[in-house]
């Protein structure tokens, strides 16, 4: 049976997109899209801020992965990113 990820975006709640990615690539692949998905809705200052070391106190998580859940989740403001991994 053919696999793929699929990425969701939600703006607060409701689902606004939705792609799909094949399933051969990597937990780690599809989360760098879906920090790059991120910095679509970010400005360049927000973008560079994220990107600062962790210890760095001017650090803001924009693009750090939010909760421990199998799920990976990743966004800003309104807008946030979610895969799953499943079924084509």
């Amino acid at each position: 049976m053919k696999r793929v990820w699929r990425i969701h975006k939600y703006d607060s709640l409701e689902e606004v997109g939705t792609w799909n990615v094949p399933g051969h690539y990597t937990q780690v692949e599809v989360e760098r899209i879906l920090q790059a998905l991120v910095c679509r809705d970010l400005t360049e200052g927000e973008i560079i801020d994220a990107m600062r070391r962790r210890s760095d106190p001017f650090k803001v998580a924009f693009l750090d992965r939010i909760g421990k859940g199998p799920v990976p989740h990743y966004g800003a403001s309104n807008y946030w990113y979610t895969a799953t991994f499943g079924p084509a």
